[in-house]
């Protein structure tokens, strides 16, 4: 699994790999990183409510990752 964080211009302001993860030194000096984490930690906080969430028939991109894509694109 790969989790990436993009900024509004869709540009990657830190990756996360099997092997490690990566971001820019001024990231951390300059508050980026801090941001990174607490949108994280937020992400985190959705995807636990979403887990205890019936699976809804209306919205087939919570099962379905290929439907992800096509929701996430959509919007």
């Amino acid at each position: 699994m790969q989790i990436r964080i993009l900024d509004d211009d869709l540009q990657v302001l830190w990756v996360k790999t099997a092997s490690g993860g990566v971001t820019r030194t001024s990231h951390r000096q300059d508050g980026t990183l801090a941001r990174i984490i607490s949108s994280l930690e937020s992400a985190l906080v959705w995807a636990n409510e979403e887990l205890r969430e019936p699976v809804s028939i209306e919205e087939p991109a919570i099962s379905n990752s290929r439907a992800l894509e096509a929701f996430l694109s959509e919007r």
